[in-house]
């Protein structure tokens, strides 16, 4: 190849972009460079060649034009492949990977897709990784409620269950701290910052007279109420939050 194009090629090159659209115009400039040069060389290769060493010259420019005539577009192929492969590998290692900005849309049990809702997408994520999705096929998301102002503490209501939950601060998981059936549920009050949830509780541990033969006799279970407190900001929160409870254990008996 003439020294001419070789120049044209590293200069090409040597040339540093801004960003990967301007590599790859360059790239696509320098293909088309190879393809062109290595046309017109046929014709002004033995031009020149005539100029300089006259008919020798001539038969010499033939030469050399046949030759780029394969030569510069291939290597203007050749190019343009590593300039490319180049041009994602550099972007491939500064963006990273690609992360979700948003959770995914939740798709409620009828199928019907309504409007985006980061509040329900956000909560759906919190149930499929509970307790390393524990529930995430046997439930569906209902409502939920963040707890604490760092965003680390929810709770969330299912179609069969309460829970509150909690993201460690070391891998990010986010693990149950305590749970309860929907059919345990009795009843809720709201309270000044708090929601206070009434539930069945089933001790097995003997009391009063049943504990004198605990010795003879299987424990009999008792039912007993257990008081659960959840924290909220305000007085809306918390009718919000009694309102879901009460329509996700009504919906479990019908």
């Amino acid at each position: 190849m003439d020294k001419n194009y070789q120049k044209k090629r590293k200069e090409n090159a040597r040339r540093g972009d801004a960003n990967a659209g301007a590599k790859l115009v360059r790239n696509f400039r320098g293909l088309g460079m190879g393809v062109f040069d290595g046309v017109t060389g046929v014709v002004l290769q033995p031009i020149s060649g005539a100029k300089e060493e006259g008919f020798g010259g001539f038969l010499k420019g033939v030469g050399k034009g046949m030759v780029g005539l394969v030569s510069k577009p291939t290597s203007g192929v050749f190019d343009f492949a590593s300039s490319s492969l180049d041009m994602v590998r550099r972007v491939a290692d500064n963006q990273g990977v690609v992360h979700r900005i948003r959770p995914p849309r939740f798709l409620e049990a009828d199928g019907t897709i309504r409007p985006y809702s980061r509040q329900t997408a956000e909560g759906n994520e919190v149930l499929q990784n509970v307790d390393k999705g524990k529930y995430a096929v046997t439930d569906t998301y209902v409502a939920h409620l963040v707890t604490e102002p760092d965003g680390k503490t929810v709770f969330l209501v299912t179609s069969a269950r309460m829970m509150l939950a909690r993201k460690t601060d070391i891998l990010g998981n986010w693990e149950i701290e305590w749970e309860h059936v929907l059919e345990h549920f009795i009843d809720a009050a709201v309270e000044a910052g708090q929601l206070k949830l009434t539930l069945k509780r089933t001790d097995s541990s003997p009391v009063g007279v049943a504990k004198l033969f605990s010795n003879f006799r299987g424990a009999k279970s008792q039912t007993q109420e257990r008081i659960r407190i959840v924290k909220v900001q305000n007085r809306a929160q918390a009718e919000w939050l009694k309102m879901k409870l009460v329509a996700a254990r009504q919906a479990m008996r019908t």
